[in-house]
């Protein structure tokens, strides 16, 4: 959870956002005052273009609403204080590496290479990056 510094710089998993956005999410309240406290910061949230896709497909999903979707696209494509990362091969060759070495899914290797591209905190809700990513640098 982010401690309030000035200017630091986030990834966040698009658990943490569909949280956010969805109010009835088990982590609502926790993505709120999260989310909240990056932007009283100025801190900056650096991702990867694929978790707004991510974030817009769950919303559609989750709510069956084409309407919201397309808010959330607007809203979250021009949020200020989000940095969105283009996928490139070399992205994609350092995710596949991380894939190997922790046995993550493709768009969780994504949001950690990116993470550790950019040197930012990595904010998940996701168990199994919590389990087989974090949880392991954490004990380094």
């Amino acid at each position: 959870m982010p401690n309030g510094i000035k200017n630091k710089s986030y990834t966040l998993d698009s658990s943490v956002i569909v949280s956010y956005i969805l109010k009835d999410e088990s982590n609502s309240h926790q993505a709120e005052e999260l989310l909240n406290n990056i932007a009283e910061n100025d801190s900056k949230i650096i991702i990867p273009t694929s978790v707004l896709v991510e974030i817009v497909s769950a919303v559609k999903r989750r709510t069956g609403s084409s309407e919201l979707a397309e808010r959330i696209l607007d809203d979250f494509s021009n949020a200020p204080g989000f940095i969105y990362i283009e996928i490139n091969l070399q992205n994609v060759i350092k995710a596949s590496q991380i894939a190997i070495k922790y046995g993550l899914r493709g768009m969780d290797s994504l949001i950690v290479q990116i993470s550790e591209e950019y040197k930012t905190e990595l904010i998940t809700f996701d168990l199994e990056i919590e389990e087989k990513y974090l949880s392991r640098i954490k004990k380094k």
